[in-house]
């Protein structure tokens, strides 16, 4: 995850790498849309399908077990003091660009990226024996735009040779 890039484009540095991740949490969710349809009164099957796109947002989410400071203050903001995070008094979202490498199967694995999302983390866990914290991780799809305004894909997905 990084800095979105310039003009809608996917950023170059992507500095803040994921570990720790919690098993079977990563998760791409690309919703069916709604669809209505156009029903005449005399006809027993509809003639036109509409979308309806509003509720059908992109989200990536996973959950780590990696809760230092220095990944506190990437995600919620606030700052970082002889290694103690002190929370910022207001949360802020941040756009950045993120990339998913699958696991490997069969000598491939899958790389999806998105030029823009929106970071929603949160901060949870038990302080007792059994317990650990974690830190969640929703990441929405956003619609990129170029210098001229137009639209670019908000994501891509490819299978890599290992």
């Amino acid at each position: 995850m990084g800095d979105c890039g310039a003009d809608g484009a996917m950023g170059a540095a992507l500095d803040t790498v994921f570990e720790d991740i919690v098993k079977d949490t990563c998760m791409i969710d690309f919703p069916k849309p709604g669809v209505s349809f156009i029903t005449p009164d005399d006809k027993p099957n509809p003639i036109v399908a509409l979308i309806d796109d509003s509720n059908a947002v992109m989200k990536i989410s996973f959950s780590t077990f990696n809760c230092s400071s220095a990944l506190k203050a990437t995600l919620f903001g606030g700052e970082v003091v002889l290694g103690k995070w002190s929370a910022p008094t207001t949360r802020v979202l941040k756009n950045q660009s993120v990339e998913i490498t699958s696991g490997d199967t069969d000598g491939k694995h899958e790389v999806a990226t998105a030029p823009k999302v929106i970071v929603v983390p949160g901060y949870s866990g038990k302080y007792n024996k059994t317990g650990m914290a974690e830190i969640s991780v929703d990441m929405y799809v956003l619609v990129p735009k170029d210098a001229l305004g137009a639209d670019l894909s908000p994501f891509q997905s490819a299978e890599v040779s290992v």
